[in-house]
């Protein structure tokens, strides 16, 4: 069976599979509620781009998703940042990640971005190189500071 994996806009909802995709993928488990108010809002901001991959025998199924928030300095032309790329780990190696990367290039060229950026926990080597293999160059290493108030 050929499965045919198509790259649609997120919508309000997704976000019980984003939700699951946020915490096994990338490790951040934010409540289910607190996660649909965030992608509502998100999904209204012109400056986000959500996308999601589904198979098209089985739309409601997300298999992954992208997020990319536009990056707007004065010291850089303008570029989107990925937030957040994550493939549910049954497909995983199955060209999925690749397939939205492409999708968010195309939507930020016909915006008039020419330029992504993105970061990756250093721990993450299997993401470095699946980067790397799409194009992109790892151009520094940094740390990473937080602060609750």
């Amino acid at each position: 069976m050929t499965r045919t994996i198509e790259i649609r806009p997120a919508q309000l909802e997704d976000a019980a599979a984003l939700q699951k995709l946020a915490c096994q993928e990338l490790g951040y488990d934010y409540p289910l509620e607190a996660c649909q108010k965030r992608l509502q809002a998100l999904l209204a901001d012109d400056q986000q781009i959500l996308l999601v991959a589904f198979n098209q025998e089985a739309p409601k199924q997300v298999l992954g998703i992208v997020h990319a928030s536009y990056y707007y300095s004065f010291y850089g032309d303008p570029a989107y940042n990925v937030m957040a790329l994550a493939v549910d780990q049954t497909y995983h190696h199955q060209g999925i990640g690749r397939l939205l990367m492409q999708a968010l290039e195309a939507q930020a060229i016909s915006k008039g971005v020419t330029h992504i950026r993105l970061n990756s926990a250093s721990h993450r080597t299997g993401a470095h190189a699946f980067y790397q293999s799409i194009g992109y160059d790892c151009y520094k290493t940094q740390k990473a500071f937080s602060k609750n108030l």
